[in-house]
């Protein structure tokens, strides 16, 4: 599993009340989530009338593809001209890169064959 995170700073030059900023940001946060398929929120400068901290999640299972999503959302916020991006940082963190060690299926794995059914008393691992 890939996770990228991004961390955006920008200033709203017309801002000269917090609630023209949660307009602005409102906009924003409707406008990407209806055509991308992340996570974005206020992350700092909540009292601030013209500065604005928006935080990005993605998640998926190839690194650049998340890098290119998170690249995307950030040029779509830009192309919105509400608010001018002054620094952007972006961290891709790469989870557990090999096999899960609970996949069904491993030679490992004993008293599951392929295909058997599970009993859910054996994932909880309640024993009679």
């Amino acid at each position: 599993m890939v996770v990228g995170v991004c961390r955006l700073s920008m200033i709203h030059q017309a801002g000269n009340s917090l609630k023209a900023k949660r307009g602005v940001l409102n906009r924003i946060k409707s406008r990407v989530a209806n055509k991308f398929n992340v996570s974005i929120a206020e992350i700092g400068s909540n009292d601030l009338w013209r500065r604005i901290e928006l935080g990005l999640a993605v998640a998926g299972n190839d690194g650049p593809h998340v890098n290119s999503q998170l690249d995307k959302v950030q040029n779509f916020i830009a192309s919105l001209a509400l608010a001018e991006i002054v620094d952007s940082q972006i961290e891709i963190i790469h989870f557990n890169d090999g096999e899960s060690e609970f996949a069904l299926g491993d030679e490992e794995e004993e008293g599951f064959e392929d295909g058997e059914a599970i009993d859910a008393g054996d994932i909880r691992g309640d024993e009679e």
